[in-house]
């Protein structure tokens, strides 16, 4: 998983059941906040629950161009979490 915080910070982590490994079960992603996430195997299993409750009018999905603009520090992590 890729995060973009509100500062425009990037960060790793890694969802899963092994803590020992630094894996974690589950995250809580701030308001405002980018996420990303892909599988690191052939398949996954992922749910996302939001409160307050979620409401399509205060979506809104950037797309790889606006995210660059926005965060061309970034480039790297953003072509990995994005398709063009």
């Amino acid at each position: 998983m890729f995060l973009i915080d509100d500062k425009g910070r990037g960060s790793f982590l890694t969802l899963g059941r092994d803590s020992l490994k630094g894996e974690l079960p589950r995250v809580t992603v701030p308001a405002g906040w980018i996420q990303g996430i892909r599988s690191c195997g052939e398949w996954s299993l992922v749910s996302a629950s939001m409160m307050p409750g979620f409401d399509y009018e205060d979506f809104t999905m950037p797309s790889r161009d606006e995210l660059l603009k926005k965060y061309p520090q970034l480039e790297k992590e953003i072509k990995s979490y994005t398709r063009e």
